[in-house]
């Protein structure tokens, strides 16, 4: 929901720029945080766009079974580690799971879920290696197409190192465990 309330904002944005609107200090102080964020120049909107964007719940939940052992693993448990993300470890031992040894690349661990969660969307709209998952989301887009994760899922390839044997454990889980409908679900604000 804040992504997609990101690039609400976003698209707002570039339509008073469109319009020869000038913004205020605010409004483009905004834009260049989130530019630095996704790993973009602030005058490439297309590109911005195409990175701010949602990650569909089927995707998101059939990866976080995965990777996490339906959040029974050691490092779900005691790292909020439930997409398996790696990085060099910092000086802070808690940024890892197990032992920490600084400057390998270890497991990450979080303070809370919805951390990472937002580490794991954040991955999957900058990492260069889902350019592909972007680039067929932002298809879907244009055709004014369901954002699904289904789809989706065949082109994270690069996400496991079991190629398409991932693909096809991700969308055995998304038809078993019928996660497929949760990419049209909406939160309703009260």
């Amino acid at each position: 929901e804040e992504i997609a309330a990101d690039r609400q904002h976003l698209i707002k944005l570039r339509a008073q720029i469109e319009a020869g609107e000038s913004l205020g200090e605010l409004e483009q102080a905004w834009i260049e945080e989130l530019a630095q964020r996704y790993g973009v120049e602030t005058d490439k909107f297309d590109e911005l766009l195409q990175r701010v964007d949602v990650v569909p719940p089927a995707l998101a939940i059939a990866q976080a079974v995965t990777e996490s052992g339906w959040g029974t693993s050691m490092p779900a448990r005691t790292g909020n580690a439930l997409f398996g993300q790696f990085h060099i470890s910092s000086a802070s031992p808690a940024t890892v799971v197990g032992a920490h040894v600084p400057g390998r690349f270890q497991m990450r661990a979080f303070d809370s879920i919805v951390e990472a969660v937002s580490s794991y969307a954040l991955n999957l709209n900058t990492h260069p290696a889902y350019r592909k998952f972007r680039q067929q989301r932002a298809d879907m887009r244009a055709k004014d197409a369901l954002i699904d994760g289904y789809v989706l899922a065949g082109s994270l390839t690069a996400y496991s190192e079991r190629g398409q044997d991932y693909i096809d454990f991700l969308r055995l889980i998304m038809r078993t465990e019928n996660l497929r409908p949760l990419d049209e679900a909406r939160l309703q604000r009260q």
